[in-house]
């Protein structure tokens, strides 16, 4: 979710310190503020799909680092929402084109 703002708002944001950068990374404002009302559903998705099991299903990944990922964002320690959405986009990429068996009523 981004949040843009437009003319003179934007601008002003622009310029207030601590807007834009801490540890590299930009509208920390913004992550701070809507931290609080992510919906619990995403955190049940993220553990089923980030699980140890499922992410070793294929040898592809080292679950455990990625669980220490999820960890380190949870703990706001560290901003890895982009590499978990990256995690939990591929794995349901997979389940939808590599699991699925063809629909034989589409013959």
């Amino acid at each position: 979710m981004e949040t843009r703002l437009a003319g003179r708002p934007g601008e002003i944001a622009q310029n207030v310190p601590g807007l834009q950068l801490r540890n590299g990374t930009t509208k920390r404002i913004f992550r701070e503020a809507i931290w609080p009302f992510l919906p619990q559903d995403l955190q049940v998705i993220t553990d089923d799909l980030l699980s140890e099991k499922v992410l070793g299903d294929r040898g592809w990944f080292e679950p455990k680092a990625a669980r220490k990922l999820v960890g380190q964002h949870r703990g706001r320690q560290e901003d890895w929402s982009l590499q978990i959405w990256q995690f939990i986009t591929l794995k349901l990429w997979m389940r939808t084109f590599l699991d699925s068996s063809p629909d034989a009523s589409a013959t």
